[in-house]
């Protein structure tokens, strides 16, 4: 099991049945199921919160790595964000 944080604009997070009623992406065929559908759907409260650096944001990510090792784990992400493009600011960093 994972835990997965989804986020979207606030109309379509307004309450639970809301979340759930989300359609997301399969790999496969790109077709659309509802979130409840394929997840376990909650909200409970985090300790998570968001620092700032100057005028950027900063949300630390922290993940257990089973089987490997932190550096090639750490090159892979850094590897499959370098492509990807981020709708404002700049992309993460891994550190």
């Amino acid at each position: 099991m994972y835990d997965v944080w989804v986020w979207s604009k606030p109309k379509a997070r307004e309450n639970l049945t809301s979340i759930k009623e989300l359609l997301i992406d399969t790999p496969k065929d790109f077709v659309h199921v509802r979130l409840d559908e394929v997840a376990d759907v909650s909200v409970k409260p985090t300790p998570d919160s968001i620092e700032h650096e100057g005028l950027s944001r900063r949300h630390d990510v922290g993940a257990n790595v089973r089987g490997r090792d932190l550096g090639s784990v750490v090159a892979d992400v850094q590897r499959r964000l370098k492509d990807v493009k981020f709708r404002w600011g700049t992309a993460p960093r891994c550190s």
